[in-house]
């Protein structure tokens, strides 16, 4: 018998190994981006309004539900049913109200933020001159005053 035959035979093996660890790689990566692609999906369907008949989601423009076949009526993006108008109504102008109160909250906080910025920019260019007062005015007069002090130390 062949000397390097079981080595030759456990090469062999490895190469199949590997090639099998390389489709099952490859099927991963394809169950992943198809996972992937339903999860969007999910969350797409999920972000749609929902039938008031069923709470299945609905397309908005459509006057029937496509999950039961119920009739439904859209007030913006709000659906609900037949002889809720009123309702719907009340519901989008709380909807708007709540709307502008966030756009108020961003501008004042975007309006705040910007007044921090410029203090903090105020600030930097306080300490940046106070620094240099301190280089160019307190060390040199540091300076002369230890200079002198130690000519009146030589004078006695």
């Amino acid at each position: 018998m062949d000397p390097h035959f079981f080595d030759r035979l456990n090469a062999l093996q490895n190469y199949q190994n590997q090639h099998a660890n390389q489709a099952n790689l490859e099927q991963l990566e394809a169950n992943r981006s198809e996972l992937a692609a339903l999860r969007r999906q999910l969350a797409e369907e999920a972000n749609k309004p929902q039938c008031p008949h069923c709470g299945g989601p609905s397309e908005q423009g459509f006057d029937r539900c496509k999950n039961c076949g119920q009739e439904i009526i859209w007030y913006g993006h709000f659906v609900g049913k037949p002889g809720q108008e009123q309702h719907l109504a009340v519901a989008m102008q709380q909807y708007q109200i709540a709307e502008q109160e966030k756009q108020r909250q961003r501008a004042e906080n975007q309006k705040w933020q910007e007044q921090r910025r410029i203090e903090r920019n105020k600030s930097k260019s306080w300490n940046s001159l106070l620094t240099l007062l301190f280089w160019y005015v307190g060390v040199p007069l540091l300076i002369g005053v230890i200079l002198l002090i130690l000519k009146l130390v030589e004078g006695f």
